[in-house]
């Protein structure tokens, strides 16, 4: 039996427990009529095993042991080409009115971005603005007036235990989240998210593939993508 290292075992501990701030549409958007939008992703994650419950240090261990050959599984999987083959295009279609000119932009430039550093940021009166992670304003003098950011928070199967003992059976699981942010302040003027789990079909412990557990998660993600384009399709 193979037990993961300490700091991954925090690790997961840590993305259990997940909270976004969901940020509504601001009218500064809307009122112009005439933008360029960027639309792009952060890079993808490796799916994860996500464990919940009342769990020590040691619980961890044995659970996550004991399901060795299903982490190592998840963590080579990445579901870059869900979003950029299926959804890309149709995020750049929902933000096109207004005679929007709607542009892709690379994972791998958004990710190239610096910190945004805290001495740029303010707040009006005693409200706090909220601000994206990376500075955006580096797109400006490329003509992107705003960006559009999907950023998957998390993907992986979920699974509730006592201690050591599973709860049930694991499900997949997708945390993905859009950041809109005016690359003129760098502030995020919508933000919204989706979280979604998807029971597995068929048998979930079935090495060395587990191809169930794959589409479960595969699903959840989606799910999650078609949620949000909903939201913006819904309020633009």
């Amino acid at each position: 039996m193979h037990f993961k290292s300490l700091p991954l075992i925090l690790a997961s501990i840590i993305f259990t427990g997940c909270v976004t701030t969901q940020i509504p549409l601001d009218s500064s958007f809307t009122k112009v009529k005439s933008s360029t939008v960027g639309v792009g992703s952060k890079k993808h994650p490796e799916a994860t095993f996500y464990q919940k419950g009342a769990q020590g240090i040691l619980d961890m261990a044995i659970s996550q042991g004991l399901n060795s050959s299903l982490i190592a599984t998840l963590n080579a999987m990445r579901l870059d080409d869900e979003y950029t083959d299926g959804y890309e295009g149709k995020f750049s279609k929902a933000l096109s009115g207004q005679e929007r000119n709607v542009v892709t932009i690379e994972s791998k430039t958004i990710m190239s971005l610096p910190e945004f550093k805290s001495q740029d940021r303010r707040t009006k009166g005693e409200d706090e603005i909220h601000y994206a992670d990376l500075d955006y304003r580096q797109l400006k003098k490329d003509g992107i007036d705003f960006i559009l950011v999907i950023e998957p928070i998390r993907y992986g199967l979920e699974r509730a235990y006592y201690g050591f003992i599973p709860l049930g059976a694991p499900q997949g699981h997708a945390q993905v989240q859009f950041d809109l942010v005016d690359t003129g302040t760098n502030r995020i003027v919508w933000r919204d998210t989706a979280e979604v789990r998807s029971p597995i079909t068929g048998e979930w412990d079935n090495p060395p593939a587990f191809a169930e557990s794959k589409e479960a998660i595969r699903l959840s993600y989606q799910t999650a993508l078609g949620n949000l384009l909903k939201t913006i399709e819904k309020n633009l």
